[in-house]
């Protein structure tokens, strides 16, 4: 069993942080740090989005990194959280948090959410439901968190309801999902938008990428879905390369973009070009292990493996 995001919910609530970093949460360290400061550095030119907050981690960094922000143009920008806060059979599973265990599936951990977010009660408001039912507040969106495209439906909603308030020039997106394996459809959403985003930063040791919007993006380019129906295979490796070339070199997380693209095959029914590309990948891993020996971390190749194994 991966128990990776166990040790680090426990890290996170025993470590003497402070806090915004002790709220439970199956983000990294340093992605945590990078919202904080994200948010410390906006210039008050919109608001803050973070899509799929969970029990708020995400949220608190920011909030707290909005909190600290000595630009008085920010002291009404908000942190606008979205999320089911619903107990499903994941938070269950998350055996180390008791505030979760009290509860039944199907219940609400909003409460649970805003007592966490009671040091910024002011900066924050909470938005419960099925995202691809809700739409933005209204007004700019200066930096936007997200980690909610679970699915094809997610990340059309994200892509057509959210992106055409980021602001040309300015606006920080980070993709939280960016080098995960389940989530290959990123990976084409973005490169269909690859002109309009710069690359700025892989967040070192974790799945998050953080993009800056370049310049405005068409409608029809924001409205048009990627769905499994409606894939050409020349564009889908197109995309993963892309999201190759632009994580670092010494990167491991770089493998899971790999499992991501063998994922996809899975997802979409071909698990014999799954085990192919899975197989290729993790003898890749196994040589970049070789040449970078003091590498932290690895990637998620072994997950999909599972997947093949039961075929």
């Amino acid at each position: 069993m991966d128990t990776s995001g166990i040790r680090r919910i426990v890290r996170n609530i025993i470590r003497p942080l402070k806090p915004w970093q002790r709220i439970p949460t199956m983000l990294h360290p340093n992605e945590l740090r990078n919202l904080h400061d994200r948010a410390k550095e906006v210039k008050g030119a919109g608001l803050i989005a973070d899509l799929g907050t969970w029990l708020g981690g995400s949220t608190g960094a920011l909030a707290a990194g909005i909190s600290a922000n000595d630009s008085p143009a920010t002291a009404k920008v908000k942190v606008h959280a979205y999320d089911l806060f619903l107990v499903d059979d994941f938070s269950k599973e998350q055996k180390l948090i008791p505030e979760i265990q009290l509860l039944n599936i199907g219940d609400s951990f909003l409460p649970t959410f805003l007592k966490h977010m009671a040091p910024w009660k002011d900066r924050v408001e909470a938005h419960q439901g099925d995202l691809t039912q809700q739409q933005w507040v209204g007004g700019p969106i200066e930096l936007m968190h997200v980690d909610i495209m679970k699915n094809w439906d997610l990340t059309n909603h994200v892509s057509s309801a959210f992106y055409p308030h980021l602001i040309p020039g300015r606006s920080i997106i980070i993709h939280q999902d960016f080098a995960h394996y389940w989530t290959g459809w990123i990976h084409l959403h973005l490169y269909r938008l690859r002109n309009y985003l710069e690359p700025v930063q892989h967040v070192p040791h974790t799945s998050s990428f953080v993009f800056r919007l370049r310049t405005a993006i068409p409608a029809e380019a924001l409205n048009r879905k990627v769905s499994p129906d409606d894939l050409d295979p020349t564009e889908v490796a197109a995309a993963f390369d892309w999201s190759r070339s632009i994580m670092p070199k010494d990167a491991v997380q770089r493998f899971t973009i790999d499992a991501a693209e063998a994922m996809l095959c899975y997802h979409l029914g071909d698990k014999a070009r799954c085990a192919a590309l899975t197989k290729k990948a993790t003898e890749a891993e196994t040589e970049f292990k070789r040449q970078y020996p003091d590498h932290i971390g690895r990637s998620e190749l072994r997950l999909v493996q599972r997947f093949v194994d039961k075929g």
